[in-house]
């Protein structure tokens, strides 16, 4: 984390490996109190999945206030 914070790299939230459960929460919970940058990837197939596949990102991390 402290080597992508230095060369400002965004670290990947990604909603298919959070969605099958497949994130590991401290890992997960780690990036967000940490990284500098984070991007949601929705991890859609398709233009259409992409907004509400974030969508479940987003209100986890509305959850966590952020």
């Amino acid at each position: 984390m402290e080597l992508a914070n230095y060369y400002d790299i965004a670290m990947e939230f990604n909603y298919g490996t959070f969605r099958k459960g497949r994130a590991i929460s401290e890992k997960l919970n780690y990036m967000l109190k940490y990284a500098k940058y984070v991007y949601v990837n929705s991890d859609a197939h398709s233009l259409s999945s992409m907004q509400p596949l974030r969508k479940g990102c987003y209100d986890y991390l509305h959850e966590l206030g952020f």
